[in-house]
């Protein structure tokens, strides 16, 4: 799957549905007041994938920035890219799963910039190595 969102506020809220084995790219594109596209450039990011909300559950995924998280595609056009491969979601499984994306500044703020539910389903088709698409 792959998602396309423009957002003009500091935090936001999205849940993601996709299927486990699948990819799953996010790209979305901050705004501020005025409109502009936010420079995330020297952020450092942390995003956690998490079975419950509760703050001692063990992490089941982490992406960091250049690791599943891009900060800016260097044209403009994305300042944030979240990426997960085949072999993430398969080893997530099907389930619900509570994610957040928190950005820290070159100056230390620490900002919770996206949070909502991950929800995998489980594929009926399934392919591997021996069992070609067509």
């Amino acid at each position: 799957m792959h998602a396309d969102a423009i957002i003009e506020s500091l935090t936001a809220f999205l849940d993601i549905k996709e299927f486990s084995g699948n990819s799953l790219d996010i790209s979305m594109l901050w705004k501020d007041e005025n409109d502009v596209a936010v420079d995330f450039s020297g952020f450092t990011g942390r995003l956690e994938i998490k079975s419950t909300l509760l703050n001692d559950a063990v992490s089941l995924l982490v992406l960091t920035e250049n690791d599943g998280i891009l900060l800016g595609d260097g044209l403009g056009l994305t300042n944030i890219i979240i990426s997960l491969t085949p072999g993430q979601t398969q080893s997530l499984g099907p389930g619900k799963f509570f994610y957040d994306l928190i950005l820290v500044s070159p100056l230390f703020n620490i900002n919770t910039y996206l949070s909502g539910r991950l929800i995998l389903n489980q594929s009926v088709t399934t392919v591997d190595s021996t069992s070609p698409l067509f």
